[in-house]
């Protein structure tokens, strides 16, 4: 099985996994509950690659 991403010539282990929050930032009424949605994406720690996918084999 290839690690490796489609998207950049480094392997599953060079990424990880970024949490960001989309919206005001904002909290919602009476909580201490952000609003806005929470988006995960796998980030590259060695290249500017934003999304990792796998190579088919």
């Amino acid at each position: 099985m290839n690690d490796d991403c489609k998207n950049c010539l480094h392997s599953k282990e060079d990424h990880h996994l970024a949490l960001g929050r989309i919206g005001t930032g904002d909290f919602l009424p009476g909580t201490s509950m952000p609003s806005g949605k929470l988006q995960s994406k796998i980030v590259c720690t060695k290249c500017s690659c934003k999304n990792y996918v796998p190579k088919e084999d």
